[in-house]
């Protein structure tokens, strides 16, 4: 079994096309307040000192603007590029899990779950989506990285701590159906 211990900030390569698409448009947005508020929002300056009145609020706007710019950009520069999974042998950021547990009961009468998780970067969680994009960082996941198919682990899900196991690893890319290709008669 590998090394499961994980450091720094890992990112997708589409979570890095995000946190770039994110970037641009805050300093759009900035350059754009910039251009309309022309010189009477500068640092520093407030409604009683220029006669314009609401200065100090596009002030601080722009100020939170450029703060959160920087923040991302720094998130960005910090982040490591999570590399493609060379084997489909262990899961790895970028990969999809399927997981299985059972529900309260008896072995009976206990309902059978199963959940497919694809492992994402620390910016690209979105459990709306199918199959649910989860954080490696997340606690159904942390358990599972770098381990085999078989993998068990306690979790808690819903409420209740229970056995989860893994039951299938594969690249999201080799579930993706592929449409036929249109051709005119």
């Amino acid at each position: 079994m590998s090394d499961r211990r994980y450091y720094g900030k890992f990112i997708t390569t589409r979570g890095r096309i995000e946190l770039d698409r994110q970037i641009e448009e805050w300093k759009a947005k900035l350059a754009e307040s910039l251009k309309v508020n022309g010189s009477r929002a500068t640092r520093g300056c407030d409604s009683s000192s220029n006669g314009h009145p609401g200065t100090d609020s596009v002030a601080a706007d722009h100020e939170n603007m450029r703060r959160i710019i920087t923040d991302l950009t720094l998130l960005r520069s910090q982040a490591t590029r999570a590399e493609p999974p060379a084997s489909r042998e262990v899961l790895r950021v970028d990969m999809v899990a399927t997981l299985m547990y059972k529900t309260e009961g008896s072995s009976r009468n206990g309902r059978e779950v199963r959940s497919q998780i694809h492992v994402v970067g620390f910016n690209e969680s979105d459990c709306d989506s199918v199959p649910r994009k989860v954080c490696y960082e997340a606690a159904l996941v942390r358990p599972f990285l770098g381990r085999e198919v078989g993998a068990q682990a306690h979790v808690y899900i819903e409420g209740k701590v229970r056995l989860v196991t893994m039951t299938g690893i594969y690249f999201l890319s080799d579930r993706r159906v592929k449409k036929p290709a249109v051709t005119d008669t």
